[in-house]
């Protein structure tokens, strides 16, 4: 909202362009054909835009919590609280993840190594069941945080952020699970 009033926009209308944008294009691609030195490059790169994303949500939410008093304040120190929770898990598992896609680029890129041989199938299992857990948070943060924005127009433009970030986490998390583990498991 702040950033609205510093550069004279209308914080409503923009936020009904956002909401109305249309996305389809972004989620109608198929990665089943791309390699797997590609897959992992996106997936290294989604792991920054998505702890710079983190960041600003964070950022937001503190925002509105200095702002808020009564019942918003403690609705959005909820939110915080299971947003920075979820965040913390995810630096985690970025950073293990991206081990072990480093490993497996390494592997795969070698003259010797053709195959994904020596990566632990477990920790592959551990990660899809990381990512289930994960969006059942995010899913949990997000009903919350509707409900709240229906009724605090100074949240609705956190509320979007958070939808965007839900979009591309769960794209992350679909690329993951049925494109990059599937040819990690040959």
């Amino acid at each position: 909202m702040e950033a609205c009033k510093k550069q004279n926009i209308d914080a409503g209308t923009l936020f009904h362009q956002i909401k109305t944008a249309d996305t389809s294009r972004v989620q109608n691609t198929s990665f089943k054909e791309w390699d797997l030195p590609l897959i992992s490059f996106l997936i290294l790169e989604q792991s920054e835009y998505l702890r710079h994303a983190t960041g600003q949500l964070l950022e937001s939410l503190y925002e509105l919590e200095k702002e808020s008093s009564g019942d918003n304040l403690l609705i959005i120190e909820a939110i915080y609280a299971k947003f920075k929770s979820l965040a913390d898990q995810l630096t985690d598992h970025s950073y293990e993840e991206g081990e072990i896609l480093r490993l497996i680029i390494k592997l795969r890129l070698s003259a010797k190594e053709k195959t994904a041989n020596g990566i632990d199938q477990n920790k592959l299992t551990d990660r899809k069941i990381e990512h289930y857990n994960v969006i059942q948070q995010l899913r949990s943060i997000r009903a919350l945080a509707k409900e709240h924005a229906s009724r605090n127009p100074s949240f609705q433009m956190t509320y979007i952020q958070l939808e965007h970030f839900d979009t591309i986490l769960t794209n992350r998390i679909h690329l993951e699970n049925c494109v990059l583990y599937p040819q990690l498991s040959v």
